[in-house]
């Protein structure tokens, strides 16, 4: 019988240089090189790299402990390509020399626009004891996104992080047509021209954002807070803002998951992928994230279009059916009812209602028979068919 020797795996292990091995890599003082980029010469993008410059010197003298080597600025010129930015190369000739202790940049798309580039000059400078600081997203929370899911697809297909993300989009775009319905593909598409247009505007009003808290947890919470609610206004409308939120509306319509959780499981799955590119702690934190962001969800859009189930015993039941019919424009069906202490037998009227209706509703009852005996329920989903237009009704 023959034996087969699996071949073993190989493991790249980024080795620190030798002639950097003996210094202190948590000595108190640091010699800090901000580095900061904008790939067009307008007039907007020259505000923000000013911005950009102005925010690292001031950042850098306000820290106690650190100071500034130089600053190294490319201006108008694009990031998927180290080889065309003088300023960063020579960033990372002067780290290699032991000029650097710790690069601090605004976000990781002002670092490089290439994932691959990025990972090789991060462990360059990891080898020589160099530290990288992304000031603006440094916990890489939405991980648990489409975007997410294009930045982990960049390490297997050969294409700019911004064409996966298009093509992603764009083929959840048409499987939102094909099998939820025109109607929600249009809206889809109306809402996805809209967000980077308000994107790009936020971009000029806050040209250097901040952390709103200076805590990644507590800018989580905000943040999901903040996004739940724009999903839930959308979906109650029956549209969405693309991305994984069209998968959680296919899992919602085909499974009959609650939305909430529907996008989390389609965020996690995503999140969970990224283990391989990110530390444990972010993949935990975005697992995390996209859970409670799942619930926070469900909280809005049942808050949004919760409707109630309300049941009506009351001695004047066809001036309340009347009501309802011709007032309030609503259905409503009349069930008997026979008292279990006297056996009498009455009419109850159940109708389904949202807010408005019925607190409309219940102020009817108020005033025309404060006696009813009225029960309510919440009711979490409503399928019907709604009645032909010029439908007849019994008055």
């Amino acid at each position: 019988m023959s034996i087969q020797r699996k071949t073993p795996r190989k493991v790249t292990v980024t080795l620190p240089d030798p002639k950097y091995t003996e210094q202190d890599i948590r000595k108190q003082h640091l010699r800090v090189a901000p580095y900061c980029r904008v790939s067009t010469g307008n007039e907007e993008q020259l505000t923000s790299f000013t911005a950009q410059m102005d925010y690292y010197t001031q950042r850098i003298a306000d820290t106690e402990g650190w100071s500034m080597v130089k600053m190294y600025a490319d201006k108008g010129i694009t990031g998927t390509s180290a080889k065309k930015r003088p300023e960063f190369l020579k960033m990372i000739r002067d780290a290699e020399k032991g000029k650097i202790d710790l690069v601090i940049t605004k976000s990781v798309s002002r670092f490089t626009r290439n994932t691959l580039d990025g990972l090789e000059y991060v462990r360059r400078l990891k080898r020589c004891g160099v530290g990288v600081y992304f000031l603006l997203i440094p916990s890489h929370l939405s991980v648990g996104s489409i975007s997410g899911l294009a930045i982990i697809l960049s390490n297997l297909i050969p294409l700019p992080i911004s064409t996966i993300t298009f093509i992603l989009n764009v083929g959840l775009l048409l499987v939102g047509f094909l099998l939820i319905g025109r109607e929600f593909g249009a809206k889809t598409v109306y809402t996805s021209v809209l967000l980077p247009i308000f994107l790009g505007a936020f971009e000029q009003i806050f040209p250097d954002p901040q952390s709103i808290t200076g805590d990644v947890f507590a800018d989580m919470i905000c943040y999901l807070f903040i996004v739940s609610v724009g999903q839930a206004i959308l979906f109650t409308h029956n549209a969405s803002s693309g991305g994984l939120d069209i998968v959680g509306k296919l899992l919602n319509k085909f499974f009959r998951m609650e939305l909430g959780k529907a996008v989390a499981l389609a965020g996690m799955c995503v999140a969970l992928s990224s283990a391989f590119l990110y530390d444990l702690k972010t993949v935990a934190l975005s697992v995390l994230g996209t859970y409670l962001g799942g619930i926070v969800l469900d909280h809005f859009i049942f808050g949004f279009d919760q409707k109630r189930r309300v049941c009506v015993l009351s001695h004047k039941v066809e001036e309340v059916r009347k009501f309802i019919i011709n007032t309030m424009h609503s259905g409503a069906t009349i069930y008997e009812a026979i008292g279990a202490y006297d056996h009498v037998p009455h009419k109850e009227i159940v109708v389904i209602v949202n807010k408005a209706e019925y607190v409309q509703l219940m102020a009817y009852l108020e005033k025309t028979d404060p006696t009813a005996f009225v029960t309510v329920y919440a009711v979490s989903s409503v399928s019907y068919q709604p009645k032909p237009a010029g439908a007849a009704r019994h008055e």
